[in-house]
């Protein structure tokens, strides 16, 4: 039985704990490591042989569909279907399959994770394959019951961090289950992995296989930093053009101006179209999406900056999130707070506007287009 070659991405979420930073955009276009969540899962199918993607977008699905477009710039061609009221990832599936050959297996995964070629390997089998991990923090997910590597049924419950095994609700469903799927079977259920489950306890085969190395969810505003250092820290990256003023690894993209005079300590990503003027310190852990600039003499670290935000000269940010069009005037000041869950700094929405010489205190998160603290 042959390995999938056609995807169904679960995009829909309305990813209200993630706010300020799904105001504009769907989860899956949150910037992690220099690119949108999804941007990383679509280059690692392709790398996989995956040649059909089926997208369910919702709420701000456009924004999705205006980077994809029909998916030929990543080497894979990508369909939409439309759930206009984010009722559970079943109810998703079913709009889905009659985009879906149910004769080929089809990877199944959401959103909402940080996926690689070599974290989907392991459960690139024959069959039903479903992928699961170690549970982490605030993640709420099924919890599987095993038997060998065979699955005997799902519940929902609180896992024990760190230990428990849980789904990452990416799964290699093969033509046994799309059938039963397209046959109405497991209707009643609301979520995937319970209908899985129960398809399982009934004595179909699903074969579970641990992720070879850590497991990324978005669930609150901050994993986005975190996932977005961990992204960096791996080398994701890579240099296009060599800087005398650049450490490490650091990518610049088209017609971004770096001053001769600024420093790049990577890893550092930095859009197309920025602007880092003089005497700046940027990084390490940085990434700069489009058309940003950033004012002379500031200091960025261990920080996002999404497209079109203007930093201030003499500015100082450390474990922050600026989101679109955010601007912050000069001698603006966020540094990090030590808190229970690691450091953090401010997460200022989109068109936010703080005046000069502002200073945030640590772990302040400001709503979309807020004109102070």
């Amino acid at each position: 039985m042959p390995i999938a070659t056609q995807a169904l991405i679960l995009a829909a979420g309305s990813a209200q704990r993630l706010l300020p930073l799904t105001e504009g955009r769907p989860k899956g276009m949150l910037l992690v490591g220099g690119r949108p969540l999804l941007h990383h899962m679509v280059l690692a199918l392709a790398e996989l042989g995956v040649k059909d993607i089926i997208l369910v977008t919702g709420r701000h699905g456009e924004k999705i569909q205006s980077f994809f477009q029909d998916g030929s710039a990543f080497g894979v061609k990508v369909h939409y279907v439309n759930q206009a009221e984010p009722t559970g990832t079943m109810a998703a599936i079913r709009l889905a399959l009659p985009d879906v050959d149910l004769k080929r297996p089809l990877w199944i995964m959401p959103g909402h994770a940080y996926v690689t070629a070599d974290l989907l390997r392991p459960a690139a089998k024959p069959g039903t394959t479903l992928l699961v991990a170690s549970a982490g923090d605030d993640h709420v997910q099924g919890v599987p019951v095993v038997r060998g590597e065979r699955l005997q049924g799902m519940r929902h419950e609180q896992p024990v961090v760190g230990s428990t095994r849980v789904t990452t609700n990416i799964l290699h469903a093969g033509p046994d289950l799309l059938a039963a799927l397209a046959a109405g079977r497991l209707a009643e259920h609301k979520d995937l992995d319970l209908a899985l489950g129960e398809w399982a306890s009934e004595g179909a085969s699903v074969r579970t296989v641990a992720a070879d190395g850590p497991w990324h969810v978005l669930v609150d505003p901050w994993d986005v930093l975190r996932l977005n250092e961990w992204v960096l820290g791996k080398g994701v990256a890579d240099p296009t053009k060599k800087l005398r003023n650049a450490r490490g690894v650091v990518h610049v993209g088209l017609d971004s101006v770096i001053a001769p005079t600024a420093v790049l300590i990577g890893p550092v990503t930095i859009g197309d179209g920025c602007t880092v003027e003089d005497h700046c310190v940027i990084g390490p852990f940085v990434s700069v999406r489009n058309g940003t600039i950033i004012g002379a003499h500031s200091e960025v670290r261990r920080s996002i900056l999404n497209n079109n935000v203007q930093v201030g000269s003499g500015a100082y940010l450390r474990g922050s999130i600026l989101d679109d069009g955010v601007s912050v005037g000069p001698r603006f000041v966020c540094d990090e707070t030590p808190t229970p869950d690691g450091p953090r700094g401010c997460i200022l929405g989109r068109d936010s506007s703080l005046p000069a010489r502002t200073t945030l205190a640590g772990a302040t998160v400001l709503p979309a287009e807020s004109l102070g603290p």
